[in-house]
């Protein structure tokens, strides 16, 4: 599982059981990789990883959501290239 593709999929709008079914994975996988990542980036909830993106622009140099919640311009994201948590 890539980080950066769930994490882009978490700063959107679709339900973990939409995602699940769009990586063609399992509901508790992406739990289990949603917790690490949460855990990695030190937030809890979506609504926490969506401020962090907002807070941290750094974090997002190169990351860009998909779907219909995008993460504000001045977040730099313009780009997708090589951001991952463990960086």
């Amino acid at each position: 599982m890539r980080e950066r593709e769930l994490c882009r999929m978490l700063l959107g709008d679709l339900s973990l059981r939409q995602i699940a079914a769009e990586l063609g994975r399992t509901e508790n996988t992406l739990k289990t990789h949603r917790r690490h990542l949460y855990g990695k980036l030190g937030v809890s909830t979506r609504d926490e990883l969506r401020a962090l993106a907002v807070r941290e622009p750094s974090l997002w140099d190169g990351f860009r959501p998909s779907r219909a919640r995008q993460v504000p311009e001045n977040t730099h994201a313009e780009q997708d290239s090589g951001w991952s948590a463990s960086d």
